[in-house]
């Protein structure tokens, strides 16, 4: 770290930084300070990125450094995810690092998370494409597995009869007086405060893509 320091205390570099940003996303591996050292290191790679707006490693650098942070954060927190995957999407228009395999399997990842089966299909096809040693086939199949399940499973659960028996039983449901019922439909970006969302579990299905801890 001291090294770093001294370095960018003669100057600014965006590879500098970068490799700065690496170095404290692999301290916070199972350190106390965690999520301070990726928080840090999003800095870093911002800084990174507004020395050169164009270059792709540095915005490569940048959305694996918000995935990280996806995860140590808890794996909730989807705005994240949007940083990444548009960081990423940055990185791609670089013709130097658009050949990256990494680029696009980590892509993919976020995409996965975010539930863009779609995008992330197209991510992990491209990544297995340019490196099939890097298990991108094996995350096509857990995909394409869970979205066959569903849609098994909702040919099943969306029978006329069955789901107005659902629907009705919504109506039972008794809410705090504080709270006002909505349907999605209506609810803003952001927290909706006093706002109470009546609805039912149809179908739970099992897969692999658990978010890593």
């Amino acid at each position: 770290m001291n090294c770093f320091s001294l370095a960018l205390s003669k100057g600014a570099d965006k590879k500098i930084l970068c490799q700065l940003s690496m170095l404290e996303r692999s301290m916070a591996q199972g350190s106390e300070d965690q999520a301070q050292l990726v928080e840090e290191s999003i800095k870093h790679a911002k800084e990174a990125v507004m020395l050169d707006i164009k270059d792709g490693n540095s915005w490569y650098n940048l959305g694996n450094a918000y995935l990280t942070s996806f995860f140590v954060g808890g794996s909730w927190d989807h705005m994240k995810l949007h940083h990444s995957v548009k960081a990423y999407q940055n990185a791609e228009k670089d013709e130097a690092t658009k050949t990256n395999p990494d680029l696009y399997y980590n892509c993919a990842t976020a995409d996965k998370y975010l539930e863009n089966y779609e995008r992330a299909l197209r991510g992990f096809e491209a990544a297995a494409l340019k490196d099939p040693g890097l298990g991108a086939d094996t995350e096509l199949q857990k995909i394409t597995s869970l979205l066959d399940k569903l849609d098994s499973a909702m040919k099943g659960q969306l029978r006329s009869k069955r789901l107005a028996s659902s629907v009705s039983s919504l109506s039972e449901v008794n809410i705090k007086l504080s709270h006002r019922k909505a349907t999605i439909g209506i609810l803003s970006e952001g927290l909706n405060k006093a706002v109470a969302v009546v609805s039912k579990v149809i179908l739970f299905i099992r897969h692999d893509n658990v978010a890593p801890m």
